[in-house]
Formats: C-alpha cells, structure tokens, sequence
C-alpha cells in the first residue's frame, strides 16, 4: 500500500529501509498506472536522496551505489518528460502563430499563458539535466546532457547559461559526435549576448546606432558616431 510506505519513510527519513519503501511507493503507483503520481514521487525520490544530500551523507557506501541505480534513470527520465512536453507545446505554439498572423491579431491571453508554460517546462527540463551533470560530472553521458542543457538555456533565453553549457558539450569531454553542432550553437549563443548586451547599453545611453562589434586583435569594442561619443564617457 503506498499511504504505509509512504507513512513509514515520512516517519523514518534516514532508515536504510527508507529508499527501499520509496521505491515500493512509486511500484504501487506505477501498477496502479498513475503516471502524474509515479512522475511526482520520482522527483521527491531524487531530491531526498539526491546525491551529497543530508541522507546521502550518512548512507553507506552500499546505499549510495543502490540509490544510483534508482537516481540515474530517474534524473534521466524527468528531464526527458519535461523536455518533450515543452517541444510539444512549442509546436502548438507554431500552429497558433500562423493563425493569429493570418488573422491579423494580437496574441490571445490564452496563447501568452501557453507561451509561459512552456518556458517554465523548458526551464525544468534544464535544471534536471542540471541536477545529472551535477550529480554523475563523470558519466560517458555527460557531455550530451551538458548539450540537452544547452538545448533547454536557450530556449529560455538564457543565453549566457546556454553558451557555457554549449561550449562544455563542444570541448570539455573529448570526441563527442555532437560536438561541431555544439560548437556553432555556442556562437549563436554568444551573439544573443551580445545582441542583448547593445540594446541595453544603447538605451541606458540613449544611442540607438550604438553597436558592439569584435576585432581579432582589439576583440569586443563599442562603435558609435562620433557626436556621441561624450555620452560613453
């Protein structure tokens, strides 16, 4: 019965017997076929027992080696889930866009809240991704979530975090076949940066045709007319 497991570990957070009854938890949800519930308890799973968390501190060697059996996959299939939903909602979005552009009006309240859904979709596929690479920083696999990350930093606009995890993906972690595609979207990432970096310069002093433009030798400077030079000073 899950409400006794359940019951047992909220009573005993640090018995060795804990991971054990959460994993009976969500084998009960999982026959029951409650899929919303068997997502849930996995994502209390791997905060409680996340890897250098307070229970993970005082478990053995041996615990620690089980709840990575559990905490691996469970990682793993989150930020799968997240990931997925987002891009599914991302492609309704493209529909709802034509539409409202072939009628010529303004996004609905309910195309902005779909909008909003799937960045904070987006945003925790990231952070469990996040949490993997944190967790196993020497897995095979990590170089591909370090891209996933990516993936998920940019779609947010988050571009600063996204040309760190890109650049990671591309060069940290030897031959990764993805690594020229990680390469690039590194140097997209880098413009948006940049990009964001020129419109907020050029408001705060009010020159429009501000730019930041890169030099091999002199690398990232700013140009403006010459009559606004006094503003930069």
């Amino acid at each position: 019965n899950a409400r006794v497991y359940a019951a047992s570990v909220a009573r005993y957070p640090n018995s060795v017997e804990a991971p054990l009854f959460s994993g009976r938890v969500l084998e009960s949800f999982d026959a029951g076929r409650f899929a919303d519930d068997v997502r849930h308890e996995k994502e209390r799973f791997v905060k409680r027992y996340a890897v250098g968390g307070d229970y993970w501190q005082l478990a053995s060697n041996d615990t620690r080696n089980t709840l990575v059996d559990s905490l691996k996959p469970y990682l793993e299939q989150l930020a799968a889930y997240y990931h997925h939903q987002a891009q599914k909602m991302g492609e309704r979005l493209q529909g709802a866009d034509a539409i409202e552009k072939a009628q010529g009006g303004d996004p609905s309240t309910d195309h902005i809240t779909t909008m909003q859904r799937e960045q904070d979709l987006y945003r925790k596929a990231g952070d469990w991704y996040q949490e993997w690479i944190r967790s196993f920083p020497d897995d095979a696999g990590v170089a591909e979530r370090w891209f996933l990350l990516a993936e998920t930093r940019f779609a947010t606009e988050l571009f600063e975090e996204a040309v760190i995890a890109y650049e990671e993906a591309a060069y940290a972690h030897g031959e990764f076949y993805r690594a020229p595609e990680a390469a690039y979207a590194a140097l997209l990432s880098y413009d948006e940066v940049i990009a964001g970096l020129q419109a907020g310069y050029a408001d705060e002093v009010d020159v429009n045709s501000l730019k930041i433009k890169h030099y091999n030798v002199l690398g990232y400077f700013i140009e403006v007319p010459a009559r606004h030079g006094p503003k930069l000073m």
